[in-house]
């Protein structure tokens, strides 16, 4: 059995569960302050950093009834992680900066630390101009004095795209006191779990129209609001009358496309999501339209008419609006199926390119060999996580029958069953480029046990007994078993089946037969 070393986790620790991913949204869609925050929502609650966004742009696009306390970023960041079951935890008037952030990594909480581009050397603000900027920090290096940072990638036309770096425990600290000094204050926190988990996605993403039926304000434009201010007062610039506006119509952009994304993901009919996306398409058009039409005119000094020219922007956000009140029964009749059948439910991940699939109470990934779907850096593996997370507080018994298509040594992939665990560490228990059988933790190199795979179909199991874990196979040939401590990996809080893939693309079938919890009566 292997185990990691205490010692050397105290000289470095790496957040394994946050990894960057990959995002269509530009900066002017979801900014360097939010993106990173959405990154370590989805590493610490995967399949709830649409959610993050949902709630964020909403509380950002429109007038409502929820008041801001305090600044208001802050106030609706803090409000769309609590219904995430996250929380926000200020370590503001911290003398030491590194120890504070090695002390929450420590507690598995990714630390954000807001700091001055101008004094970061690969940036493009770099001793030219002051940028405030939000740093994810993942993890530490104490022998090499470095912090293990998610970032933008600072190219001019790729800024969007996050990656992996490391900066000097003395530039971060540098970073940090740079933003101090600009802008008047600290801002360092990390997100930790609240003691109340969420609801599921589809009860969440109801709430949030509920909150769009009841709690928006009766004038809910935030742009007429700003263009009324705006008209009257000294001819402004292009770009200070234009920039505020479109980011409010931004922000629309990426709620209804996160909403859409989600419904996507559910059961909620594909006719109904065209629909939904048309009404979207038609009120960003107006909603462009308008503000460029605003603009030129303010910069002209014209007259513009705000009621009479903002009719078809407010007729096609309110056709938006109550497209999406009519799915609400589909969302509630999805929320019921999910209820009833949770005993056998399973939530798919990574799911866009229908990989997986369901027949004759089978699940099947189907590799098409044109795309590697790894999960050592960002994750795309696909996955099928089983719903009945309940099971697994007490003793357990989850099996899976598996069989590949390929028996080629030459066809890089692992496969078997997924289990995540309490800190948010993702592990592999299956087989590994059909030559062995793997239990192995994304993103490390160490396999934690390893055996020769002798013949498929293979039967893998993971059991709970008396706080340990048990990983079993068997097969026509072989039967071997491995356990672990729960102190060793950490509790095992989600289940499923799930593969990933990697060096190059190759055609891949992996069958799962007779899987989910095992009951005594079915021994």
């Amino acid at each position: 059995m292997l185990t990691r070393n205490g010692a050397d986790k105290q000289e470095r620790n790496v957040l394994g569960h946050i990894r960057p991913l990959y995002s269509s949204y530009t900066l002017d869609y979801v900014n360097c302050l939010e993106n990173p925050i959405g990154l370590a929502v989805e590493g610490i609650r995967p399949q709830y950093g649409a959610l993050f966004y949902i709630g964020l742009k909403l509380f950002r696009a429109y007038n409502h009834h929820l008041k801001a306390e305090g600044e208001s970023f802050q106030f609706y960041m803090g409000q769309a992680l609590a219904a995430c079951g996250l929380q926000l935890h200020f370590l503001n008037g911290i003398e030491d900066l590194v120890s504070a952030v090695k002390a929450e990594i420590d507690r598995r909480n990714p630390v954000f630390v807001f700091g001055n581009l101008k004094e970061l050397y690969y940036s493009n603000h770099y001793k030219t101009s002051d940028w405030m900027h939000n740093f994810l920090i993942k993890g530490y290096d104490v022998h090499k004095k470095l912090f293990m940072v998610i970032d933008g990638c600072q190219k001019k036309n790729d800024e969007h795209n996050y990656e992996e770096f490391v900066i000097p425990f003395e530039i971060m600290d540098l970073l940090n006191a740079s933003f101090i000094e600009t802008y008047g204050h600290p801002c360092v926190f990390s997100i930790i779990k609240s003691d109340n988990p969420p609801p599921g996605r589809i009860e969440l993403l109801l709430d949030y129209i509920d909150f769009m039926s009841t709690q928006l304000a009766t004038q809910p434009y935030k742009e007429l609001e700003m263009m009324k201010n705006g008209i009257g007062g000294e001819a402004p610039s292009i770009n200070s009358l234009s920039l505020p506006l479109f980011e409010i119509i931004k922000n629309k952009d990426v709620l209804y496309s996160e909403i859409i994304r989600v419904m996507l993901e559910s059961c909620v009919a594909e006719a109904t999501v065209k629909e939904l996306n048309e009404h979207k398409a038609v009120m960003l058009a107006q909603g462009y339209l308008l503000i460029n039409n605003y603009v030129v005119s303010q910069t002209r000094g014209k007259h513009f008419d705000i009621e009479d020219k903002a009719e078809s922007f407010i007729q096609a956000d309110g056709v938006l609006r109550e497209s999406l009140m009519r799915i609400i029964s589909d969302l509630r009749e999805e929320l019921q199926r999910y209820d009833e059948q949770k005993e056998t439910l399973l939530a798919f991940e990574n799911n866009a390119d229908q990989i997986i699939s369901q027949a004759n109470e089978k699940v099947i990934f189907n590799f098409k060999g044109d795309k590697l779907y790894n999960c050592w850096i960002t994750d795309e593996s696909p996955k099928a996580v089983h719903q009945q997370t309940e099971k697994l507080a007490k003793d357990f018994w989850f099996s899976a029958d598996i069989e590949c298509s390929s028996l080629s040594s030459e066809v890089f992939f692992h496969a078997g069953l997924i289990f995540r665990t309490a800190p948010g560490d993702l592990y592999f228990w299956g087989i590994m480029n059909n030559e062995s059988v793997v239990l192995g933790k994304t993103g490390e190199f160490q396999e934690l046990f390893i055996s020769e795979l002798y013949a498929q179909p293979l039967t893998l199991s993971i059991r709970m007994e008396k706080n340990g874990y048990l990983f079993e196979l068997h097969s026509a040939q072989s039967r071997k078993s491995v356990a672990f401590k729960a102190s060793e990996i950490g509790q095992i809080v989600q289940v499923g089946l799930g593969c990933k893939t990697w060096n190059r693309p190759e055609p891949l079938t992996i069958e799962f037969n007779h899987y989910g919890f095992v009951t005594q009566s079915s021994i």
